[in-house]
């Protein structure tokens, strides 16, 4: 007689719920009020570094600190971001082929397109603040220079009139 196969085991707790550190690195939960009569629900949120550092900060003791920065140096960080995110787009699908050949010119001027405009918007940016606003805005990494980030973010703001 065959012998049985043995069954699989159950995990104690499926994967998707275990939380690491670098799962909960820089979420925040909120409480989410779905109306009367049905339970507030918990739900993680990953919100940009820029917009941490734009609210007011409340440890708990009762007292509000200031935000580290304004909202007009955050939109000029937001801005910066947007930027650097086209220039890591693939080129768009449209008429880059012709006769089954592939457009090549078509993708290059795209993509110096997209770079142009990230070159347009950072060269408001002081090459002695550049380090440091873009680690924040692209890494979204915390740096201790608080005042070189303000300084070239206000910079970033007045080159864009904003």
């Amino acid at each position: 007689m065959p012998r049985s196969r043995k069954q699989p085991s159950v995990p104690p707790m499926p994967v998707a719920f275990v939380e690491t550190a670098a799962q909960s690195e820089g979420t925040v939960i909120e409480v989410i009020d779905l109306g009367p009569g049905r339970a507030k629900e918990k739900r993680r949120r990953r919100y940009h570094l820029l917009h941490t550092l734009a609210q007011p900060r409340n440890y708990g003791s009762g007292r509000v600190f200031p935000p580290r920065i304004t909202r007009r140096q955050q939109d000029a960080g937001e801005r910066l971001h947007e930027a650097w995110c086209e220039t890591m787009r693939s080129p768009t699908g449209t008429n880059e082929y012709v006769d089954k050949s592939v457009d090549w010119d078509g993708i290059a001027l795209a993509n110096a397109e997209r770079i142009g405009k990230f070159a347009e918007v950072s060269q408001h940016l002081p090459q002695r603040y550049r380090d440091v606003v873009l680690t924040v805005v692209i890494h979204q990494v915390m740096v201790e220079d608080i005042d070189a980030l303000r300084a070239g973010l206000n910079a970033v703001a007045d080159g864009l009139r904003l």
